[in-house]
């Protein structure tokens, strides 16, 4: 396998379909919904490392996670009407549940998000950093793109 890891990648939304590896090398690709908003913003597909975690809502009614995070970076070129603005957030949504389980949710709350295929409709992302979650689910959605004037 040289130099293959035994166990999956970390596929943090590389495109409207993402690919991670799986221990026998061979690609196991997946969607998550909406994801070319993103792409299509930023000229590529933005890391979801050192976000701000503002939010995380648990719903009985899916039962679904919803996470509202701001991107690290801002893109170089956004739309006229974010011209003011310094940060992105987004509302994404995991559902339906088959497991959450939150350890801390931190203060400042910077963290990094990982989302790995476990098998055919079944993810797992990874919450790490000053708040710390894991959060199984079907499908993965981003909801919501905005942009705001975040004074550091």
């Amino acid at each position: 396998m040289s130099g293959r890891s035994k166990t999956p990648e970390r596929a943090l939304f590389l495109g409207q379909r993402s690919t991670t590896h799986l221990s026998n090398g061979g690609p196991m690709s997946f969607h998550i919904e909406k994801i070319n908003i993103l792409s299509d913003l930023y000229g590529y597909s933005p890391s979801f490392n050192q976000i701000c975690l503002h939010q995380l809502t648990i719903n009985w009614n899916g039962p679904i996670v919803q996470l509202k995070f701001d991107l690290h970076e801002f893109p170089s070129k956004p739309p006229a009407k974010w011209g003011a603005f310094n940060t992105i957030q987004v509302d994404l949504s995991i559902f339906p549940l088959s497991l959450i389980r939150v350890e801390k949710f931190g203060e400042g709350n910077i963290c990094n998000i990982a989302i790995d295929k476990v098998r055919d409709n079944l993810f797992e992302i990874n919450v790490t950093g000053d708040s710390i979650a894991d959060i199984h689910g079907s499908h993965i959605r981003i909801e919501k793109l905005s942009a705001y004037l975040n004074n550091p």
